[in-house]
């Protein structure tokens, strides 16, 4: 209902509650928030459906925004230009789906801006579509922009870039801002002269560049593939990044673009292929020259976190309900445990008085859904030597 609440983590008393987003508009929040040096940072969603999306900044004592940076520009804002046709950036999509990077040193938050609308009818809205697929670098105290790197222009396939990037430094000294996207490439940026160190799939990419037709195109990745809400993480013991992606390939359909309000504004349609052929990939990359280390194929889709630790090992999961721990050097899978239900969340390690645990959420309630679902829970291990 586009409320945003605080509570006393005591006692659980509500502080303040203020209403950010508005559902007539079809906003809503998605992703969770982020806190900082007494602010708040939340974006809202909606693009499938049209909304206009939108970076904002709370003050944490009472709720009052600070700040708002609009991620689809329009009249005189920097990037308006990129929407050939100026009436479509009001319902240009641009939803922050998941949550935020940011980096204390430079005060910058970094934000991952999904897909344009209506989806799959590019010409619709001709021009690059800013900043739509991209990452947004903003001053966390004022909301300007500092930069941005988009990665798909005038994207047709829904290639959001749905999770949030990693912020690291390499075993080499080189700052880098690591995201993946639904289009199956991981990126590196450099963060101080914002160039592209490398880009390389992670799955399988084909006929990614064509656009949807009233018959029909087939490719790869879908909808539903590449990598989805968790994103790339680093171990600086391997200098290595770990990413879970999606193999799901389908066919992207021209149609009818037309925006009613209420109703996803699409432009066409995706029909996914049959779920029997979908899997998915782990995938260890060398953080300074994106030389891939190894892989692992996973039989079902990887949605989960990937959680290397100092230890030498990597924690993830799959959708048939399996805590994964791989060795983090050379991908030997170590252990596979079962919690009876699909891992497509958050795996957490954590040590308390000295005992060391990892937890997982389990049971999977997503576009991803797989046959183990069960209802959605949070198992905890322990670590025994």
């Amino acid at each position: 209902d586009g409320t945003v609440e605080a509570l006393d983590a005591s006692t659980g008393r509500v502080i303040w509650t203020i209403v950010a987003a508005d559902p007539k508009k079809s906003e809503f929040f998605s992703a969770a928030p982020i806190a900082w040096n007494g602010v708040l940072y939340l974006g809202i969603a909606g693009a499938d459906w049209g909304a206009r999306g939108r970076m904002m900044a709370f003050r944490e004592s009472d709720g009052k925004q600070i700040w708002r940076f609009d991620l689809i520009p329009q009249g005189s804002e920097l990037g308006a230009n990129t929407w050939g046709k100026a009436s479509t950036a009001a319902t240009g999509g641009g939803s922050t789906w998941t949550t935020y990077s940011l980096d204390p040193a430079t005060d910058l938050l970094y934000v991952p801006v999904g897909n344009p609308a209506p989806d799959f009818s590019p010409e619709y809205r001709p021009g690059a579509n800013l900043y739509t697929d991209s990452i947004v670098a903003l001053d966390a105290r004022s909301g300007k922009l500092a930069w941005y790197h988009q990665f798909v222009a005038n994207d047709s396939h829904d290639y959001d870039m749905a999770a949030a990037p990693a912020l690291i430094t390499t075993r080499a000294g080189t700052p880098l801002v690591v995201a993946a996207g639904k289009n199956a490439m991981l990126y590196a940026l450099d963060s101080s002269s914002h160039a592209m160190r490398y880009a390389l799939p992670v799955s399988e990419i084909r006929n990614a560049r064509s656009r949807p037709t009233f018959a029909g195109v087939h490719v790869c990745p879908g909808w539903i593939g590449g990598v989805e809400w968790n994103g790339p993480a680093y171990d600086p013991q391997t200098n290595a990044l770990y990413v879970n992606s999606v193999h799901a390939c389908g066919t992207y359909k021209l149609g009818e673009a037309r925006f009613t309000g209420g109703d996803t504004f699409l432009g066409g349609e995706f029909v996914p292929d049959a779920s029997k052929t979908w899997y998915g990939w782990v995938t260890a990359v060398d953080a300074d020259s994106g030389h891939v280390l190894w892989k692992y194929r996973s039989p079902t889709p990887m949605i989960g976190a990937i959680t290397p630790t100092a230890g030498g090992v990597v924690f993830t999961g799959d959708l048939d309900g399996n805590l994964l721990v791989f060795d983090a050097r050379t991908g030997h899978k170590l252990l596979s445990l079962s919690t009876g239900r699909a891992i497509a969340g958050g795996v957490v390690a954590y040590e308390v008085g000295g005992t060391e645990y990892v937890a997982c959420t389990s049971g999977n309630v997503s576009r991803l859904a797989w046959g183990v679902l069960g209802a959605p829970s949070i198992d905890v291990f322990t670590l025994r030597s």
